[in-house]
């Protein structure tokens, strides 16, 4: 019996070492379900929001034209610019933030960028758990390149990531590739449908080597439509289909007010559906003067909580 016991012991020990980066479920503020399966084979830091302007609008990013497009639709770079940088706090253990860069370069239009986030105890998006001070902590990287390049009306994009998730446990990496099209369309072409194979490659989490983490994403929006003197509108949808079949929605939009040319104020709203820790609603802020930009977002929590992510952006 004894030897029998040893015999079975040492795999489940090596399994254990390896689901050491597996969220840690423990005192559950309300009954309430963990993201699903495909959700969680992606890194942690590919599943929180990488730009303030796209959260305050429901995180939707697939029609923005700054450097943080990256990581939303690479089909866009051929319309970004200059650099964004943003960070959040989830809570005070809990904390991510994302940095991008995007240029031309003849026809190409060029982007990098990373994604960091630490926590401790469980991952914020797995369930309501209070963390202690005797949870391990953890970290979540991912860098990511990209490039696009308009094809007859079309833009096409490709963006490859390499993520790196650890603790003092155990370590786990992985690459995935995103692809994107993009039609403009419309007066000025300032209309855009898109669709997004995103995190196409193999699941990161121990607990979901099973599931693909890859997702489609179907975009459409306008940014700076003329509402009235000196206002301006942007509007923006999209719909998630996630490789365990999961279909979730979101949408967005921007109310801007530009008395100057380079100069102007932003209120920004969405409402988003199928995420477990998250209320459906968000928020946001920004101001711009010439190529500058301060960005606010507000992420409310069904636990009570508020997160905040400040961004800048520069073009």
């Amino acid at each position: 019996m004894a030897l029998a016991a040893l015999m079975v012991g040492a795999p489940l020990s090596a399994q254990h070492r390896e689901a050491a980066l597996a969220p840690e479920v423990s005192a559950p503020h309300f009954d309430i379900a963990s993201p699903a399966p495909s959700v969680l084979a992606r890194p942690y830091a590919l599943r929180r929001a990488a730009s303030a302007v796209a959260l305050g609008m429901g995180n939707v990013g697939a029609v923005l034209t700054d450097a943080d497009v990256l990581f939303y639709n690479p089909a866009m770079l051929t319309q970004a610019r200059g650099m964004a940088l943003s960070v959040q706090a989830d809570h005070p253990d809990a904390t991510n933030g994302a940095i991008a860069s995007a240029q031309t370069l003849g026809g190409l239009g060029l982007g990098l960028g990373a994604r960091v986030a630490t926590w401790r105890g469980s991952a914020p998006d797995m369930a309501f758990v209070r963390p202690s001070p005797r949870d391990i902590v953890s970290s979540s990287v991912a860098l990511t390149a990209g490039a696009a390049r308009g094809v007859g009306p079309v833009r096409v994009g490709l963006s490859a990531t390499y993520a790196r998730e650890a603790n003092e446990n155990a370590q786990r990496e992985h690459t995935t590739v995103d692809a994107a099209a993009t039609l403009p369309f419309g007066p000025g072409n300032a209309l855009n449908a898109s669709v997004i194979v995103q995190h196409v490659g193999r699941a990161i989490a121990p607990l979901a080597d099973d599931e693909a983490p890859w997702r489609t994403v179907f975009a459409f929006g306008g940014r700076n439509y003329p509402l009235a003197t000196f206002w301006d509108l942007s509007a923006f949808t999209q719909v998630m289909l996630d490789a365990d079949g999961t279909i979730r929605t979101a949408g967005g939009a921007e109310l801007a007010w530009v008395p100057l040319e380079g100069v102007s104020l932003a209120l920004r709203g969405g409402v988003r559906d199928g995420a477990p820790v998250e209320r459906p609603y968000t928020a946001g802020v920004g101001v711009s003067l010439d190529n500058w930009s301060l960005d606010y977002a507000l992420d409310p929590r069904r636990d009570g909580r508020v997160a905040h992510r400040v961004g800048v952006r520069i073009r």
